[in-house]
């Protein structure tokens, strides 16, 4: 499509995204936690809505930091300037330098209970900047969507997927192996394999079944944190505590030890409850405060919940600590009650040294006074009694959630520090970063998507539009390789949503459709039903063959606007992603699911319907027919307007036929109506406008990959009958019940559009992608014919309600479901041999067929011609099959006999497959007795009248050795009478 004018992106409208995530249960808590919370293609649970429309602020960024479960830290204040370009550089080199450093940060922490989910904060916090959003500082979010596309090249590369070529590569504007070579400066190459001291590497299913287990931990704590009980209910629902007794405090001290988010304070207070009391006795044995003196103890103890306020609680909880701390045979403590006395003062004394309200510091010598004789009968050691006062008055005992200033440096770098027996150690992925990237990317890849689907809606220029497709080019193949199919199947719908087209009515549209029509260089709006159009001119003045041809350059010279191929028209961004969707159609069909097919054919829709498909797209393979294709709404309205003026003046030339040779009556109305000839224009912009954005609505069409459609189709294997389940529910249906109608009338399917309204006398609507959709269905037959047992069960059932109600359905839809029906069923015959389920296949059709029984005269009259032909040239191709089998042979002569009644045209069919059943009964190949007393009694059904009769009765005398005829006996050009003759003969 054309490049906009510079700066005319910025004014496209945004769009309201809509990215499905995993997140195993609905996180609780920020909302900006909840809005990028981690989510994995593995799991469907729901749809995550991004409707930001300005890049994170920093209150965002510190909330996103704390809802990646991170230990907090020291946060400065906002850099500016030099130092903000500096910290940008090395941020941008720190994370494209290494390529192992996000997989080991995934490893390591992410994938570790007892850590925050580092990886998850990082590439959420790249993602949200690397978004060009209005008034951002273009420097920053273009190194961070470096970053970012680096990441996903690099994926890609390690996956083996291959650059983009054709179409991609022409979007792209750029070499095709741009981005996608492997450097020699790959990190995996040069870094060595890791050394046999570093631990070894845990598998990716290993590190999943953490993942999740941690996931499930998170959850827990997120409900522990709101409500306790609610939290244990949980655990006991999924398993983890799964016991009675001591081994179920066990189990449950276990999960408040290991689980780090959970809310200290609240944890104190739970533990301090007389009923739990079982579990914060389990819950002390877990600490190791061997070879501890008792205020590092304390402060152990102290430094994994809050001591709640109540002084019954405290004692409690003292109570229990020094029990367990006793039990550890500390050398300066008598007794476990020296134990206890002596923490309940270091906690009295750490509130003395460092509580603003105290104004009046206790000395040693009042602590020491006030403990005296409490070791059992003894005092304690002036050196442990002094080590400890020194102790608390330097270093503060500070509860969890309280670290701020000075103390909380002490105490976050005493953490880091310090060893802790629950945390394992780093793990290195330098030389097998490849093994994990599967895990990664099901862990991120909505985030990734959700940032190129904003830089879709946002870029300021081309090249920033190129970039977003490279990415998204990288991220698509690369799901599709480790078998992410939610991923793909994502980026299908979000793309198919950026189109803009299936969110257009274009039914209704099409009801306001016009159709500008050149003349003399200038553009004109003129009814096609009006005796001066070009398609009345060719419809009256042509038939058959040479009809066709006519009309359809009259429909490639003639312009139909609608709505829908305006809005399209003027969307470059609507454009690009028409374009890069069926790409990813083209290449990575095998990985769409139903959702995914549901767009992808809704767009089709939209397309065909607006007009905006090319001809080629729209042809109809007919063996029988030539040039067929599935017409404009427009084209229909003058044949059928022809028809009728033509039926007024010459009966005789409405029996020669044309494109539609049983459309007699279907638009509805009286052969009276004139056309109202010139029309005012619907728009506010010349002709020459409107002709110009139709143009550049197919100019993109035309530029896509949606002519390959039924080819990848035809390659997507054993994700076939979800397509094709999806494929049935746009076929040609019966109009919707009207009130009063009676109750069994067909129910329609959500996909299925509103009809257009033409007036019709049945309420038969024409709706050119039904036709479409099913003639697609008929070319996967007959370009493959052995896939016909899975093509056919999956359509079935929507062409046995559309012959059902065959009275209500559409001539053209009718008759091109006949012919698509007959068509498929002799290709079957002639590429199969045996009684195999492709014959089992076509007995089915047959059956469907015969539904056409019980339609009304008028409507079997439609499809008279092509039923005919199309039974004669199915018994032709395999006369033994057909009629062998006594049900198909009985739903033929049923419909023969329908047939005698239109005889217009239907003779030499009927006379042809008579040809083949009398020499199956010459060779013996079916029972004489059982065919005999049918086939003439079907044959009488066709015998001329006693006038028609004397006319040609000689002939018939004198061919009466015609008896013994064969199926090379029936010429192609048999007239009525030369038919009648042969039928007096057999």
């Amino acid at each position: 499509p054309p490049t906009p004018k510079a700066g005319a992106q910025r004014v496209l409208p945004k769009p309201t995204l809509d990215i499905k995530g995993d997140a195993g249960t609905k996180a609780k808590g920020s909302e900006m936690g909840r809005r990028l919370s981690a989510a994995s293609a593995d799991t469907d649970t729901g749809i995550l809505k991004l409707e930001s429309d300005a890049a994170p602020t920093y209150e965002q960024e510190v909330e996103l930091y704390s809802d990646a479960s991170l230990k907090r830290g020291m946060r400065g204040r906002l850099a500016t300037n030099e130092t903000r370009r500096q910290l940008l550089e090395g941020l941008h080199h720190l994370l494209i330098g290494d390529e192992a450093l996000l997989a080991d940060l995934w490893v390591n922490y992410d994938c570790d209970l007892q850590r925050g989910n580092m990886f998850d904060f990082v590439v959420s916090f790249v993602v949200q900047r690397a978004v060009p959003w209005p008034g951002a500082n273009d420097a920053e979010s273009g190194a961070f969507m470096d970053v970012m596309l680096h990441q996903l090249i690099r994926m890609a590369v390690r996956a083996g997927v291959a650059p983009p070529t054709g179409r991609w590569a022409q979007l792209l504007g750029m070499p095709a192996t741009t981005g996608f070579v492997k450097s020699s400066s790959s990190s995996d190459a040069n870094n060595p394999e890791p050394s046999r001291s570093e631990p070894v590497l845990l598998t990716l299913a290993q590190l999943q079944d953490r993942r999740r287990h941690k996931e499930t931990m998170m959850q827990a704590a997120r409900l522990f944190n709101e409500k306790p009980k609610d939290g244990v209910a949980y655990l006991h629902r999924v398993g983890v505590l799964n016991a009675d007794g001591s081994e179920a405090a066990q189990q449950l001290a276990t999960f408040l030890r290991s689980t780090p988010t959970i809310n200290k304070k609240l944890l104190g207070e739970y533990l301090s409850k007389p009923s739990n009391l079982e579990v914060l006795q389990t819950y002390m044995q877990q600490l190791d405060f061997s070879g501890r003196r008792l205020d590092e103890a304390l402060r152990t103890l102290l430094g994994t919940f809050r001591l709640p306020g109540e002084s019954q609680q405290i004692e409690r909880i003292m109570e229990t600590f020094s029990a367990a701390y006793f039990g550890t045979g500390p050398a300066d403590i008598a007794t476990k009650d020296a134990a206890f006395i002596l923490a309940f003062a270091v906690v009295m004394l750490n509130t003395d040294q460092h509580s603003p309200q105290v104004k009046v510091r206790m000395k040693y010598e009042d602590f020491a006074r006030n403990l005296r004789g409490v070791n059992d009968g003894h005092d304690f050691r002036t050196e442990f009694l002094t080590n400890v006062y020194n102790a608390i008055r330097s270093h503060e005992l500070v509860f969890p959630e309280e670290h701020e200033g000075e103390a909380g440096f002490e105490y976050a770098w005493h953490a880091v520090a310090a060893p802790d027996a629950l945390i394992g150690p780093w793990m290195s992925t330098r030389g097998c970063t490849a093994t994990y990237d599967r895990g990664m990317l099901a862990a991120v890849w909505p985030r990734y998507l959700r940032s190129l689907a904003h830089i879709l809606g946002h870029f300021p220029s081309d090249h920033t539009l190129r970039l977003a497709l490279t990415g998204l080019h990288a991220l698509v193949a690369t799901a599709a390789h480790y078998g992410l199919t939610q991923c793909v199947n994502e980026a299908v719908r979000l793309l198919a949503n950026m189109t803009g087209l299936p969110q257009t009515a274009t039914q209704a549209d099409l009801r306001s459709a016009q159709v500008l029509t050149k003349s003399y260089n200038r553009y004109m709006v003129l009814d096609p039903a009006t005796p001066t159009s070009p398609l009345s001119a060719v419809a009256e003045g042509f038939s058959g063959a040479e009809q066709r041809a006519k009309l359809q350059e009259q429909e490639d010279a003639a312009v139909q606007v609608t709505q829908t191929a305006l809005e399209f028209g003027k969307t470059y961004r609507g454009q690009i992603a028409f374009i890069a969707l069926f790409e990813l159609v083209e290449r990575f069909a095998q990985a769409i699911n139903r959702q995914g097919w549901i767009c992808v054919l809704d767009v089709v829709r939209a397309c065909v319907d607006a007009d905006l498909a090319p001809r080629e797209l729209r042809a109809i393979r007919d063996p029988t027919v030539e040039k067929l294709w599935v017409p404009r709404v427009s084209t229909l309205r003058a044949m059928y307007a022809a028809e009728q003026r033509v039926r007024a003046g010459d009966e005789q030339r409405v029996q020669q036929g044309g494109l539609l040779s049983a459309i007699s009556s279907f638009w509805g109305g009286s052969g009276d109506q004139q056309p109202s000839g010139r029309q005012e224009l619907r728009w506010r912009a010349t002709p020459e406008v409107l002709a110009g954005l139709v143009a550049r609505s197919h100019m993109a069409v035309r530029s896509s990959a949606i002519g390959e459609l039924g080819s990848a189709v035809s390659q997507i294997g054993e994700s076939l009958p979800v397509f094709l389940d999806v494929l049935a529910q746009l076929f040609p249906q019966p109009p919707p019940s009207q009130p009063g109608s009676p109750a069994d009338a067909t129910p329609q399917s959500d996909m299925v559009p509103a009809p257009i309204d033409s007036g019709s006398k049945n309420g038969a609507e024409y709706v050119p992608s039904a036709v479409y959709f099913f003639e697609i269905a008929v070319g996967l037959v007959l370009d493959a014919p052995d896939c016909a047992p899975i093509v056919w069960p999956a359509i079935e059932a929507s062409v046995q309600r559309m012959l059902e109600s065959a009275d209500t359905i559409h001539p053209f839809a009718l008759e091109r479901t006949v012919a698509g029906i007959l068509t498929m069923a002799t290709r079957i015959l002639e590429s199969c041999t045996g009684h195999t389920p492709h014959q089992e296949t076509v007995e089915r059709m047959l059956r469907c067929l015969g539904l056409l029984r019980d339609s009304r005269e008028q409507t079997f009259a439609r499809v008279a011609r092509v039923l005919s032909d199309g039974i004669a040239r199915l018994v032709n191709t395999d006369a033994h099959m057909v009629v062998s089998v006594y049900n198909n042979w009985g739903i033929v002569r049923l419909l023969l006999k329908r047939l005698a009644l239109v005889q217009d045209g239907c003779v030499r069919g009927a006379v042809g497959v008579f040809v083949e059943v009398v020499v199956l009964m010459r060779c013996g190949a079916v029972d004489v007795g059982a065919y005999y007393e049918d086939l003439l009694d079907t044959m009488a059904a066709f015998v001329p009248s006693d006038r028609a009769l004397a006319t040609t009765r000689d002939d018939a005398c004198a061919n009466r050795n015609d008896a013994g005829a064969t199926r090379d006996d029936v010429p192609s050009h048999m007239s009525g009478s030369e038919a009648a003759s042969k039928l007096i003969a057999l």
